[in-house]
């Protein structure tokens, strides 16, 4: 790390000297030539307005770091040493990048191989430290993806908690609900195949660094496989004083989906927590 610092600070005075040389009038050619720790690099450097521009990429990997782009946050990181250090640069109030949690996937994930162009990732509060555990998914398809939890040690660094063969469409797992002095978060899995989807509520929890699941229910149920056995089923739920009350409608549909075929039935469940899950 000392020596990519290095790097890096004769790099941002190599800018600084060649910016004060040339604060007079503009020259012909404006074209420069970019020299690091007594080597010419194969960037290009120009004189613009007042201001030496050179491409960000082609200058960061010159200095031995990285450039990342994360679309979902619009913005555009630089790393001297990504995936190694707590935050961006070494500094620990600054955010993960998206670079950092695929070298995470790949390092701890249990899969050798991993569709990291549907990476994306939350930085969200799940226990009560002060520091930000991450959460991430990898969306592979309508019913395919990967969810997983990262939590951060006294090192730094981050640990793999969770990986579950999960298709999350929302990271952010919101507000907690308070169940015996336990956090526990809801997300939604999707999963299904060729004229089924569904949706299941999984409410869960960290405990002594492991996730534990507390409930699976279904939200919804779409069967379309067979002519004449459409249905679909509507579910929800609510916790109230450690109690777990659900519910599920199941209606019989007609092939266009739409046209309602019989009466629809209702049936009601209540849970009780008993210290790790809910049960009957």
């Amino acid at each position: 790390m000392g020596k990519k610092t290095g790097k890096k600070s004769a790099g941002i005075i190599l800018l600084l000297t060649a910016g004060a040389l040339l604060s007079g009038p503009a020259k012909a050619d404006p074209s420069l030539n970019l020299w690091i720790d007594g080597k010419q690099q194969d960037t290009r450097v120009e004189w613009r307005d007042g201001k030496i521009m050179a491409p960000l990429r082609s200058l960061a990997e010159s200095l031995e770091a990285s450039v990342s782009w994360d679309p979902k946050r619009n913005r555009v990181y630089v790393e001297s040493d990504p995936g190694d250090s707590p935050g961006q640069n070494g500094r620990e109030d600054a955010k993960v990048t998206l670079e950092q949690v695929a070298s995470w996937v790949k390092q701890q994930g249990a899969r050798s191989n991993y569709y990291l162009e549907g990476l994306s990732y939350e930085e969200v509060q799940l226990d009560e430290d002060d520091e930000l555990e991450v959460i991430a998914g990898i969306d592979g398809g309508v019913h395919l993806g990967q969810f997983f939890i990262f939590d951060r040690n006294a090192s730094g660094s981050y640990k793999l908690l969770a990986e579950k063969n999960w298709k999350v469409e929302q990271l952010d797992p919101g507000a907690a609900k308070d169940v015996e002095s336990k956090k526990v978060f809801e997300t939604v899995e999707r999963t299904g195949g060729t004229g089924i989807d569904v949706y299941y509520a999984h409410l869960w929890y960290l405990d002594n660094g492991a996730m534990k699941e507390a409930w699976r229910g279904t939200l919804k149920e779409r069967f379309a496989m067979v002519s004449g056995g459409h249905s679909l089923l509507a579910g929800s739920y609510q916790v109230i004083n450690n109690m777990l009350y659900s519910w599920e409608t199941f209606t019989r549909l007609a092939d266009d989906d739409e046209t309602v075929v019989g009466k629809p039935e209702t049936k009601m469940k209540v849970y009780r927590f008993d210290g790790t899950k809910f049960v009957e």
